[in-house]
């Protein structure tokens, strides 16, 4: 068993808290193109991924190599930091829960209004103060 003094234990602590704040992540919106062309809709909306990653990009190019095998291309639509990115994203999944696909909590058939709301940022307080809430 570990034995660390106070002082050890606060530093350990200290150290261990600035390693996550460096792991800042980013919540990001992809949309589905391409395909069969059966996530296109009619008031401009369609399939969305809503995830988190430290790099948005790298992450998307992953989902879109062909070792993945997904039916279609996801395109970045906006991607913003948080503060408590896991947060952050389950609360947006969470609130966007009826418009879920089938077995996933990651894709949703959004309205372009939908997808406003996303990249104007214009949340409820409670998913506004997991993106903009301070390091404790």
């Amino acid at each position: 068993m570990l034995n660390l003094s106070r002082s050890e234990f606060a530093r350990a602590s200290i150290v261990k808290e600035i390693k996550r704040m460096d792991k800042k992540e980013s919540v990001y919106l992809a949309r589905a193109v391409g395909g069969i062309g059966i996530f296109e809709r009619e008031d401009g909306g369609g399939l969305y991924k809503i995830g988190r990653s430290k790099d948005p990009v790298r992450r998307l190019a992953q989902l879109n190599s062909p070792s993945t095998k997904l039916p279609y291309t996801l395109e970045l639509v906006c991607s913003f930091e948080s503060a408590n990115a896991d947060l952050t994203e389950r609360m947006l999944q969470k609130y966007f829960e009826s418009k879920a696909t089938p077995n996933s909590h990651e894709y949703f058939m959004l309205s372009s209004s939908d997808v406003q709301l996303i990249t104007m940022r214009s949340f409820p307080p409670e998913i506004i103060h997991s993106i903009y809430q301070e390091y404790a």
